[in-house]
């Protein structure tokens, strides 16, 4: 995969790009504490399909850079995200979001949702249901004065315990969680984002989701304890009831990490399903800030 960066305004959005320049666009948004290395392994089974696929850093996660004064809430994120996509990132592509990277996307959705064509959730944050007693200890941790790194047994043990029936091997899980254990400047850019974790944006959102003018799909882990089916993707259901819904069998919250080709073929199928044709409001892009690949 190559690694492009795109200025907007004063940050410096990072991407995995791969495959055909002229295929379908497919941009997948990762969740909290990983990164686009999350999608690597999906990305090779999207790119056999002849996609082309934008897998992105979120503002403090791996590469990407932003000012420490910029907004790092899931709005911001939005807002940058809504902003590369409309001007960069290819006309109106197919938006995949995990986790936080799923609460994002449901935030650009709503907001601009001329920037893309479909939308795929798994293992999502929506509305106020987010993993809070997860976020909260993050929380508390990066405003400490005495910081303190988690520890690789602590990670390994969270990530498993989000696992599946099956396992992932510990080399994957140190790729994928690289962000964790970055640079003191990495470490405090994802402190600036765990601390402005909030539900209010995906609580606005969620008011919003069943007018959306996009095919809205739900790829979910059939063992997710974190955001579980019934619970989670039931209140998405609720809240936009012309989504489809498909399990990713024998997978768990990390279902594009656990089983990307499982994942892959279920977001496929489900797309192939498209209820109707993407149509939208007009959106005054006039204000939106131009990207620019450095």
């Amino acid at each position: 995969m190559e690694r492009l960066t795109f200025g907007i305004g004063g940050s410096a959005l990072s991407v995995l790009a791969d495959g055909p320049e002229d295929g379908d666009v497919v941009v997948l948004l990762h969740g909290l504490l990983t990164g686009a290395e999350l999608w690597r392994d999906v990305a090779g089974v999207m790119v056999e399909s002849g996609h082309r696929v934008l897998a992105v850093d979120l503002p403090g996660h791996g590469e990407t850079l932003t000012p420490a004064r910029a907004d790092h809430s899931p709005g911001g994120m939005a807002e940058l995200v809504g902003t590369w996509l409309r001007t960069t990132a290819g006309t109106a592509p197919w938006v995949i979001g995990h986790d936080l990277g799923a609460g994002v996307a449901q935030v650009v959705a709503t907001r601009y949702p001329m920037a893309l064509s479909h939308l795929t959730l798994t293992g999502a944050m929506v509305d106020d249901r987010w993993p809070l007693p997860f976020v909260d200890r993050l929380q508390k941790r990066a405003a400490s004065s005495v910081r303190t790194s988690v520890s690789a047994a602590r990670l390994h043990r969270w990530v498993d315990r989000g696992v599946g029936p099956g396992d992932v091997p510990v080399a994957t899980v140190d790729r994928v969680f690289a962000t964790v254990d970055g640079t003191p400047e990495a470490a405090r850019a994802l402190d600036r984002a765990v601390l402005a974790m909030d539900t209010a944006d995906t609580v606005v959102a969620a008011a919003q989701l069943s007018r959306l003018p996009m095919p809205v799909d739900l790829a979910w882990g059939s063992h997710d304890p974190y955001t579980p089916a019934d619970e989670v993707a039931g209140r998405l259901l609720e809240l936009a009831p012309q989504a489809e819904m498909a399990l990713v069998d024998e997978a768990g919250h990390w279902a594009p990490m656990e089983r990307p080709e499982a994942f892959v073929v279920t977001c496929l199928e489900l797309r192939a399903r498209d209820r109707r044709p993407a149509s939208a409001p007009g959106i005054d892009d006039g204000d939106a800030d131009e990207a620019t690949p450095a």
